[in-house]
């Protein structure tokens, strides 16, 4: 195994296999070059294979660590060496090996010399639990910490929570938000940007048709058959926006962040590690040191890009029906062996009533992307990469029938009202208080707890937590037969993450 592990690990610690060194020459073509360039091995995570792997990446882990424990801030600096903006955007790295770099950036811990933190290093604890209006934290070191239940990019724990847009002491004074999962973010991004371009189309047919007949015309809006209200396009050009529902004006469908907020992921990464860690990338474009703590260049395109595809190239989450339980084994004193009991039904009845009581309204099962390719663009170029080709399996499969890929990700991309109940206390980028976006349900049973600030600790307590869009849907879950409840929670259990060997 250590044989087997020793040339990718050469390839990651120098990350020097995959891009060119003659990249300056100008006979060398300035578009994406040609690489030999793996794609990640579609296997069994419980085999043989998948165990390899696992103890393959727990090596490169350490080898990262202990260059950073002789050479502090080597990781950072090696990888800023070796992923020139330029090169990355170009696609001159190929994207297994941006992806591998990512992860190992994305399970770093940040220190102060590296950045860690807003202002002078006067020795003070640089933590702040309760963020002070925009400046945020740091309120934690690395990505891993907040994103690890189930595994690497799961949820986080309710003592994961961060509490945004407070006055820098008082946890009344912020909004609570628990860490989401972030499996399969770059095939909910693709998604997000076809429904974006297929709303816009109607719209700009419909000022085209206005200007053209001189009379207004309204449209009803719809991308991949989930409805976002009406616009009535005026003979002057300009659009009613006033009907739209559950996006901005801008028609532009926003897939990350608790209310929508953030269109893309390299967008939301940007803002996370500003708001969390205190790092700030070079694409906040606010100057070389903006937050004055004596450390320029803390991040740089490349290696947001490199973070951005790992997360980007996640796995997408399954929906597993319940096996036939075996026996638990030997029974203990005076009670009755153990029966292995087949939830097939259950399972079956559970997707049922998700449908019937309304749950499907919003949390839309599946969606159909056409186009496989997640954009991470900068002020250096569009990278482009073929999910098909390079995201982590379980993927999204081909359907001929419905020629595209079928993405499972229970949501309609959408912000609703749950009504005041979940209200927060601060308005968020212009979202009202108690309007949030459709969570992708993918994965549900292995992110625990549940809803935007962790406060459901089951299944039960979640949807009881709806208001406002979705109290018809929670009433409905009410009226259910204690059995029907009880198949409903088995099909919620069904929606996991693949099983896979995690090397501690």
């Amino acid at each position: 195994m250590r044989n087997r592990a020793l040339p990718a690990l050469a390839c990651v610690a120098f990350l020097a296999a995959c891009v060119p060194q003659n990249h300056d020459d100008p006979s060398v073509d300035a578009g994406p070059v040609a690489l030999p360039c793996p794609e990640p091995a579609l296997m069994d995570r419980l085999s043989m294979d998948g165990a390899r792997e696992a103890f393959r990446w727990r090596g490169l882990q350490r080898e990262a660590r202990l260059h950073d424990e002789v050479e502090p801030g080597w990781l950072l600096r090696r990888t800023r060496e070796r992923l020139p903006d330029r090169d990355v955007a170009e696609g001159r790295v190929c994207p297994t090996e941006l992806a591998t770099a990512g992860r190992l950036l994305f399970e770093h811990e940040f220190t102060r010399d590296e950045g860690l933190g807003h202002g002078a290093h006067d020795g003070t604890n640089p933590f702040r639990r309760v963020h002070a209006g925009e400046r945020g934290g740091p309120d934690t070191t690395t990505c891993a910490s907040c994103h690890w239940r189930g595994g690497p990019l799961g949820a986080g724990a309710v003592t994961d929570n961060s509490y945004l847009l407070g006055d820098g002491d008082d946890v009344t004074s912020a909004d609570a938000r628990n860490p989401p999962a972030l499996l399969g973010a770059g095939w909910a991004q693709t998604v997000a940007e076809e429904m974006s371009a297929e709303l816009q189309s109607i719209r700009d047919a419909a000022v085209q048709e206005a200007r053209v007949s001189g009379v207004a015309v309204a449209r009803m809006l719809g991308a991949k058959g989930i409805p976002f209200g009406v616009i009535t396009a005026r003979a002057d050009g300009t659009v009613d926006t006033s009907g739209l529902d559950g996006v901005d004006a801008d028609l532009v469908v926003k897939p990350f962040g608790w209310k929508g907020t953030f269109t893309t992921l390299r967008e939301f990464i940007t803002g996370s590690l500003h708001v969390h860690f205190g790092i700030q990338s070079d694409a906040l474009g606010n100057g070389p040191d903006p937050d004055e703590d004596g450390v320029t260049h803390e991040f740089t395109d490349g290696q947001l890009t490199a973070l951005t595809a790992y997360v980007g190239l996640a796995e997408t989450p399954i929906v597993r029906a319940p096996d036939p339980l075996p026996p638990l084994g030997p029974p203990a004193t005076n009670l009755p062996a153990p029966v292995p009991r087949d939830y097939t039904d259950e399972f079956a009845l559970g997707y049922a009533l998700f449908d019937s009581i309304g749950c499907t309204s919003c949390h839309v099962p599946v969606v159909f992307l056409r186009d496989p390719v997640l954009r991470i663009a900068s002020t250096h170029g569009t990278l482009e990469i073929n999910l098909a080709r390079y995201a982590q399996s379980p993927r999204p499969a081909y359907d001929p029938a419905a020629a595209g890929y079928a993405v499972w990700a229970f949501s309609d991309f959408k912000r609703h009202d749950l009504g005041p109940e979940a209200a927060s206390l601060h308005v968020d980028r212009g979202v009202d208080r108690s309007t949030y976006l459709t969570r992708r349900l993918w994965g549900l049973a292995n992110s625990g707890p549940w809803f935007y600030d962790g406060r459901a600790a089951s299944f039960d307590a979640a949807i009881e937590a709806h208001g406002g869009e979705a109290a018809d849907a929670r009433d409905a879950f009410r009226a259910l037969s204690f059995d029907q409840q009880g198949a409903l929670r088995v099909f919620l259990i069904s929606l996991v993450r693949e099983r896979a060997v995690h090397v501690p």
